[in-house]
């Protein structure tokens, strides 16, 4: 596939992203979910409704502190009653479409009670797509788990490696990634997690902390992911016996 990444224009949807007084809403919900959802209140989640219930939500006047809205598979396909693209919808009203690209999370082989997270096959074809389709940043999510002899190094190696190749992947497609690492809650822990890109990149980063997200340039973890990268434990975990080695004995 041509690569079409542009990096200033990557930098300017992060920063346009975590702009100041506005949010990115997560309008991802599975079909799965928003049943659940619907149900609770006695209706029907039929596709119609669907795009009915997001199409509400997208011109309500709350709308306007919003900077990007992530959508699922089926809501960047779906258009108005007026026959605009959903996505088209949001950009016109100033907000920024973004699409969740992960398949959900599996057992991960050979690790008992931890999660790898599907989606990578076939995503280079998918971002390509979604980008056609007016998305303009994309989101991916790893699930730790964290408890008695857990998170493992396989686990967590795995695990950044998939979400690393989303992020490189994304980038080659001309959108700005969202990494996400979120917690199974076996004991209390905060997450923290890093949007990062591959050093020559070097720009375009966003951080997200305590629900708040902001773009940092010029970071000395503006590169790939790997199992050598650096990173920071804090919280309950930080200074875990388990965490503990040779090269960083306060753990």
């Amino acid at each position: 596939m041509e690569r079409i990444m542009n990096l200033a224009e990557l930098n300017r949807v992060a920063n346009a992203m975590v702009a100041p007084g506005r949010d990115i809403l997560a309008a991802d919900e599975s079909s799965g979910t928003i049943k659940k959802r619907f149900e609770a209140i006695g209706v029907e989640s039929s596709e119609d409704k669907r795009r009915d219930y997001r199409e509400l939500l997208f011109r309500s006047t709350g709308m306007a502190s919003v900077s990007g809205v992530i959508l699922f598979d089926e809501t960047i396909r779906q258009q108005a009653d007026d026959g605009t693209a959903l996505g088209e919808l949001l950009a016109k009203r100033g907000m920024i479409p973004g699409i969740k690209v992960d398949k959900g999370t599996k057992a991960l082989a050979g690790a008992a009670g931890e999660l790898i997270t599907e989606g990578l096959d076939g995503l280079r074809e998918r971002l390509a797509e979604y980008r056609g389709l007016g998305a303009r940043f994309a989101k991916c999510r790893a699930v730790i788990t964290i408890g008695s002899g857990i998170p493992t190094s396989y686990c967590i190696d795995t695990n950044a490696h998939a979400l690393a190749r989303y992020a490189a992947l994304c980038q080659e497609a001309g959108l700005v990634p969202i990494v996400e690492v979120g917690e199974v809650k076996q004991i209390a822990f905060r997450p923290w997690a890093e949007a990062t890109m591959p050093r020559r990149w070097c720009s375009g980063k966003v951080l997200v902390s305590d629900g708040k997200w902001r773009p940092v340039t010029g970071s000395r973890f503006n590169r790939r992911i790997t199992a050598m990268t650096e990173m920071m434990v804090d919280g309950p975990a930080a200074g875990h016996d388990r965490l503990k080695t040779k090269a960083d004995p306060r753990g």
